[in-house]
């Protein structure tokens, strides 16, 4: 599942913010991803994405890496000048890591391994990850898992 329905509003929201900065845990195939990074290259917005899945999807890097307007972090290298990365790695793993380093995020997007204890998990760090005017969208934690 994406977030495919709520991409232009989603969009207008981050249009409000200065320098946005977005976490999507569970990026797939990019299909959530593609249409907000092209909409935030658009607006010719200053904002910084970061993708985590525990996969790394090449299609999907592939058509991000062709993207005017992005310059794309891969788990290691040049950090300078990024605005989007895209991390191979467990959320569960990550998230710690993102609060000690004290990142504050104005949109999260949960959409990873649809496991209610995996998403209970990841949004306990949610207060030290967000601010006040955050904006937090969860998927299908119901499932079979």
């Amino acid at each position: 599942m994406s977030y495919l329905g709520y991409t232009k509003i989603i969009s207008k929201y981050l249009y409000t913010i200065q320098n946005p900065f977005i976490l999507e845990i569970g990026v797939d195939k990019g299909q959530t991803s593609l249409p907000l990074i092209h909409n935030l290259v658009m607006a010719k917005s200053n904002f910084k994405w970061i993708g985590v899945d525990v996969r790394c999807d090449d299609g999907f890097l592939n058509q991000l890496t062709q993207m005017n307007g992005v310059d794309v972090f891969l788990n290691e290298g040049n950090k300078a000048g990024c605005n989007a990365f895209y991390i191979t790695a467990n959320s569960l793993e990550v998230l710690p890591t993102y609060k000690s380093r004290g990142l504050k995020f104005d949109l999260v997007m949960i959409d990873g391994d649809h496991n209610y204890d995996t998403v209970k998990k990841e949004m306990s760090y949610l207060n030290d990850l967000t601010h006040s005017h955050s904006f937090v969208v969860c998927d299908d934690y119901e499932g079979k898992w």
